[in-house]
């Protein structure tokens, strides 16, 4: 890491072999309130990367920030691979859920549809025996 209290900024140098470009981007994103980011290409392996602070800082305030930076680079790169190797048990996890919910609805479904068709059948057989069930105008229309 190089510092430039002239320029108000820190160089860093990340070997693309020990960091992904993701984790990189994902945590210049949120330093980007504090900082003005600027990436180069050094070599195939190699990116620079400038912090310029937006305020007038010490030397030792630079220096803290690009060492919170590269904690953000390391955070961000040990997310990613914790999510590449659990992706498939979430995935595994969501198609289980759907699959137990699609097996519960359907239950559900053809529940209904017993209770409707024995409603039904009821209903057929009981459909007002003592004409309780007429309008009144229709009982004692005279």
């Amino acid at each position: 890491m190089e510092i430039s209290k002239k320029e108000n900024s820190a160089f860093l140098f990340l070997h693309c072999d020990l960091y992904s470009l993701e984790a990189i981007y994902n945590a210049a994103y949120s330093f980007l309130d504090k900082v003005y980011i600027f990436f180069s290409k050094e070599s195939s392996k190699k990116i620079k990367i400038k912090l310029k602070a937006k305020e007038k800082r010490e030397e030792k305030e630079i220096e803290i920030l690009a060492g919170n930076f590269l904690n953000e680079v390391i955070n961000t790169g040990l997310r990613e691979m914790i999510y590449k190797e659990n992706k498939n048990i979430g995935k595994i996890m969501l198609g289980a859920a759907l699959l137990s919910s699609s097996r519960n609805l359907q239950e559900e479904v053809r529940k209904k549809k017993e209770e409707n068709d024995n409603n039904s059948s009821h209903e057929k057989s009981n459909e007002d025996p003592l004409g309780i069930a007429v309008p009144w105008e229709e009982k004692y229309e005279k």
